[in-house]
């Protein structure tokens, strides 16, 4: 039973790899970046994100752990829940992303510079 959760948790976090490439990029550009409002705006958008598709992930492996052990038939009785579950994971990755621009849009432009 623990290997079966653990492959689903492996698989449920394969494939979301891309999007944790992606944030761990933007978190290392932003960590070397000034120490300005504006860059803790960002790093707190993307943690927004990073929570999301955590969250994502383990909710996408919650119903074959059930499965795994046994109970299907509490699978249909989950159907709303996960589907509550991802509305609010949506919300979260939609406040990441919003905070993100958020924190673009306060960012002022750089100073030209004479090459």
């Amino acid at each position: 039973m623990a290997m079966a959760a653990l492959l689903a948790l492996l698989d449920a976090l394969l494939w979301r790899l891309p999007m944790f490439i992606a944030i761990a990029v933007g978190m290392s550009l932003l960590l070397r970046a000034r120490g300005t409002p504006s860059r803790r705006m960002g790093l707190l958008g993307l943690a927004l994100c990073l929570a999301s598709v955590l969250v994502d992930a383990l909710l996408g492996m919650l119903p074959m752990a059930l499965l795994s052990q046994g109970a299907a038939t509490s699978l249909v009785q989950l159907g709303p829940i996960m589907r509550g579950a991802g509305v609010v994971v949506h919300l979260l990755l939609a406040a990441g992303v919003l905070v993100l621009c958020w924190a673009l849009a306060r960012t002022p432009p750089a100073a030209p510079t004479l090459d």
